[in-house]
């Protein structure tokens, strides 16, 4: 957790890489069944190549502005599917 936020701390669109971020954390999670351990290196190459690929700003700057617009947000996670 401290090397997420410490990666999008020093983040020119913090809220854009924090997306990226999760979308990183549900394909780590997807491939937590082929793992006994956790891959420190493999997690970080993932975390890395999500953060650095491009992704549609459009559709994120539709949904910047409509959270702009409201007064919560509410992030529901599905992650426990993949482990159980």
């Amino acid at each position: 957790e401290q090397q997420i936020e410490e990666r999008l701390s020093g983040s020119e669109q913090i809220l854009f890489d924090a997306l990226k971020t999760a979308i990183a954390g549900n394909i780590i999670d997807f491939s937590a069944l082929d793992y006994t351990r956790i891959d420190t290196k493999l997690v970080n190459n993932i975390i890395d190549t999500t953060v650095k690929t491009n992704f549609d700003e459009q559709l994120f700057a539709r949904f910047k502005n409509e959270l702009d617009k409201g007064k919560s947000l509410v992030y529901l996670g599905d992650n426990a599917g993949e482990i159980v």
